[in-house]
This record gives C-alpha cells, structure tokens and sequence, in this order.
C-alpha cells in the first residue's frame, strides 16, 4: 500500500515530556509541562470522592452506576423448571422407547406455568406441563410436545429415550443466595436490570447524576437555525459537548455563548459554579481575546493543570473551586472533542464512582503507512475496521483540527509516541477507544 502524507499542522515548539509525578498536586507540578498519563492523574486525584448516592427503582437505574454490590438472596430459578411445552416424565419409565416401539404412560393432569402440581409423579405416569411451570416431584425430564402422540384422552406415546434433565432448569441454576448479582462500580446495563429483577431487587443504590454546565465562549458565535451573519460561525462545541456529556451519564445544563468580554463570562461563570463539573470553550489561549484563564482566576478558580505536552491538548485548563471542577477546552471543535474522551469522560467516571475511570485502550495494525511531522505527542483520529486476520486501524490523511466531519467515522484514537516521523504499514500501535 502506498505511504500518505496526512495533513497535520506543524508544531513548532516540542518541550519535551515530563514522567509520572507523585505525590500531591503543588506547585512544581504546575510549573510543567506534563505527559498524557500525569495530567490525566492530577485531574483524577483533584475530583476527589464519588458524588452522593441515591437509592432508585430498579427501572429508572439503567445507565446509573452502581455503589455497591448486589447480592441475591433467593434461587433462580426458585424451582425446577421446564423450559418448553411437553410432558413431564421419570427416564426409567422410557429406557426402552424407540420409534418402533413406542412406550405408553397414562395422563395423569396438567400443571400450567405459575402452578404446582398436586402431588408427585409415580411410575408409569406423565403430566402435561407448560414452559415455565415447576417440575413435579418424581420426574426428571421433560419431553417435548411435538415427538409424542396421543393414543387416547388418558395415553400418551413415546418414541425414544430421554436422558437426565432433558429441558429442565435445575433450582438456582442461574443465580443462588450469596452469589453477587452485579458489583459495585458498574454501570447498570438492560441486561443487568434483568439480572436484578431475577434476584429480586426492586430498589438499587446508585451514584446521583452528575451536573455539568457548559459555557461557549467566542463573540463570532451564533445558535444552530439562526441566520448566520457574514463573520459568524455556528456554535458545534455547546452542542457537541452538551451530547457528550449526556452520552457520560451526566445531566447537561447548556449555560449558552457569551462575548469576548471578562464582564459577561464572569456573570455566566458565576451562575454555573454550582455545578460538579463546568466545561468552557474557547479563549484558553495567549491571544489578547482569550480572556478564560483571567476570568477564572477572578472567580476563584485555582489553577491546576496550566500545560499538557499532547496533540489535540494545547490549550488546555483543569481547575477547581470548592467542589466544581473546571475544564477550559479549546475552541476548535476537533480539539474540543478530543480532549473531553481523553480528560472530562475519565473524570467524569471517577466522581460517579465506576470501576474503570480511564479509556479503555488495545493494540491494532495501521492499515496504510502515514508520514507525520514530528511533534508532540499525538492522538489521531481513525476507525477500527476487524477482519480474520484481527483488528487494523484506518487512519484517514484529513487530521486538521478544522475539519470536523471525519469525527462521524471516528471510533478510536491511535496513541502516536513524541517525534514519530511514519507509522509503517501493519505496525502494531495502540488505540484508546471512544
């Protein structure tokens, strides 16, 4: 396959990668310029302890995150169970039943599903019985209804041999008291709510939603469906970011645009410090109309993260106030997107309390050679494409931070090391999946 330059702007400046820091956030660690893995840290350690937990009914909990573990106290099933429409039978009776030579039981009753049959089933005997019903005592298999016949109203013909709890669901077969139904730290799936309500949870005890407020900021920013005006752009980062938020779990309060002025960017901070996590995009940069950083400041933001040594990730700011957490993301959408899966979404996790705050990541093999300019760090988009033989990732030319269409086919971020010049044709690298 031919090699393809992709259309990357150049970093002019590289400083070069700082290692893990230990140790509390202070400043010697704000004075830095910090790799992926330790910034990602400082945001993890400063939003503290999971937010409060709440107790709710099982079907409002899909998508929460569970605080505890759930443990049953009951069998399921409660019983033997049969799992198709038939006849309840004992084997031995039909060790000798064959096609040619069918064997007669004699019909003694029926047991539909949420009944129990009267008594128990003796030799020579067999009881209709519907999916879902309880297998009487003394039978050990149920035939289905289809491979018998009936000789008269009272017999019913069998034509071959049955083995040991052939369609039956033996009593705690699926879950047993003491076994953990779902543990603590997950989020709660369909199929967990199925699992639960099995186990006989009606009420479970789940971390309450996230608040997050988000703050576009940019004087040449107008609404979706507005007229746009000759210098105006539409404002994709208070859209994009709001249904991010919301795909995390969280409750998102759009908090809308404001002017290039410190006066109305303080008034709109001000009203959304009360929510767990502020998002604000745009203005985190050195021009003379990036004004976030000052105003934080005048807001009593501390600031903790002032420089991250990745690509998208420059500017970025990571602060705090009490008990807000505060992501100052760049204005350019892609960048803006980028950076909310590789630091909000992780944080977001840890203050819900999951088992897992970091992306999950894993190995693929590039499927087209790339020539890069050597830089920082780098986080390309591409998409994972599985084959027979394993998992390749397509890395498309277009990696400009100005175009934002080829998000839409993008499902991981290939994980580019400091000055890399290429990336060769089935090399192995590592992806982070979005």
């Amino acid at each position: 396959m031919p090699i393809h330059r992709l259309c990357v702007v150049e970093q002019k400046t590289v400083r070069p990668a700082i290692g893990r820091e230990k140790g509390p956030v202070g400043a010697d660690v704000k004075k830095r310029t910090l790799d992926y893995e330790t910034a990602l840290s400082v945001c993890l350690e400063s939003a503290g302890s999971p937010v409060e937990t709440e107790t709710v009914a099982l079907e409002q909990s899909l998508g929460r995150v569970l605080r505890k573990d759930m443990v049953c106290d009951v069998f399921v099933p409660p019983f033997d169970r049969a799992t198709v429409d038939g006849y309840a039978v004992r084997s031995i009776d039909l060790r000798n039943a064959a096609s040619v030579r069918p064997v007669k039981l004699e019909l003694a009753g029926a047991i539909p599903a949420g009944f129990m049959a009267k008594r128990a089933l003796s030799p020579g005997e067999t009881l209709r019985i519907m999916a879902g019903a309880p297998v009487p005592k003394g039978a050990d298999a149920v035939v289905k209804m289809e491979v018998t016949s009936c000789w008269d109203v009272q017999t019913v013909m069998f034509y071959s041999k049955v083995g040991d709890n052939d369609h039956i669901v033996s009593k705690g077969r699926d879950l047993q008291p003491g076994q953990v139904m779902v543990r603590a730290g997950e989020t709660v799936t369909p199929a967990m709510v199925g699992i639960l309500a099995a186990g006989g949870a009606s009420r479970v005890p789940v971390s309450r939603s996230l608040r997050v407020g988000i703050i576009s900021t940019g004087s040449e920013l107008i609404d979706a469906g507005s007229a746009q005006p000759q210098s105006g752009i539409h404002n994709v980062n208070g859209y994009a970011l709001f249904a991010l938020a919301n795909a995390a779990g969280a409750v998102t309060v759009n908090f809308g645009s404001v002017m290039d002025s410190q006066e109305s960017l303080r008034k709109r901070v001000d009203a959304a410090l009360g929510m767990d996590i502020l998002l604000l995009s745009g203005g985190v940069s050195s021009g003379a109309y990036d004004i976030v950083r000052e105003t934080l400041k005048q807001a009593g933001v501390t600031d903790l993260l002032p420089r991250v040594n990745v690509k998208p990730g420059k500017p970025l700011f990571f602060g705090k106030k009490d008990r807000t957490l505060v992501f100052g993301l760049p204005g350019n959408p892609v960048s803006s997107f980028v950076n909310f899966h590789l630091f909000v979404r992780p944080v977001i996790a840890r203050l819900a309390g999951k088992s897992r705050c970091g992306l999950r990541n894993g190995q693929a093999k590039i499927l087209a050679g790339r020539i890069l300019r050597p830089g920082p760090r780098s986080f390309l988009r591409a998409k994972l494409k599985e084959c027979d033989a394993g998992l390749w990732v397509d890395i498309p030319a277009e990696q400009r931070a100005g175009a934002f269409s080829p998000m839409m086919d993008t499902d991981v971020l290939v994980d580019v090391p400091e000055n890399t010049r290429w990336l060769k044709e089935n090399e192995k690298v590592r992806v982070l999946y979005l």
